[in-house]
């Protein structure tokens, strides 16, 4: 095809393309379907009420209720030392923490996290506890106490 050609389909395309001209409402969908923008609008609402609804007419027949996922399990023991919240001990068992032994190997930083800068630039690195407000005496004493109950120090008497 002629180089002069191409160029003329070209300008006839952009002709007609919805965004050159500028007194039409158009608005484009990712199909490179255009519609007037109210209509788009009333079809975006229409979609998103119906992806959000979490009535039973969407779930299959015989489905389960969903529900969240089970927490990976963690041991009795480690929800009896003092100062453990349900939300430490679902971030301790995503992160492989099930026993008080688990725990009492954590350093502070495992916990919190740390910062640490090399040259110009610093990078931190989230702890397993990034989720949960906890300040590091909070986990100090945490571990203090999984390391106790481990049996691995004596607690002070």
């Amino acid at each position: 095809m002629a180089p002069a050609v191409l160029s003329l389909r070209r300008s006839v395309a952009a002709i007609n393309h919805p965004f050159t001209k500028s007194e039409q409402p158009y608005g484009r969908i990712n199909s490179g379907i255009a519609m007037p923008a109210a209509s788009a609008l009333s079809l975006f609402r229409k979609l998103h009420s119906s992806l959000t609804r979490t009535d039973a007419a969407f779930e299959p027949a015989g489905a389960p209720p969903e529900s969240a996922p089970p927490a990976p399990a963690v041991d009795d023991a480690l929800r009896q030392i003092p100062g453990i919240l349900a939300p430490m001990l679902d971030a301790f068992g995503e992160n492989g923490i099930r026993t008080v032994e688990d725990l009492a190997a954590c350093a502070t930083d495992d916990l919190v996290g740390w910062t640490e800068q090399s040259g110009g630039v610093i990078t931190t690195h989230p702890g397993i506890l990034r989720d949960v407000a906890v300040s590091r005496q909070q986990c100090d004493a945490i571990i203090l106490q999984a390391r106790i109950r481990a049996g691995w120090i004596e607690a002070a008497g």
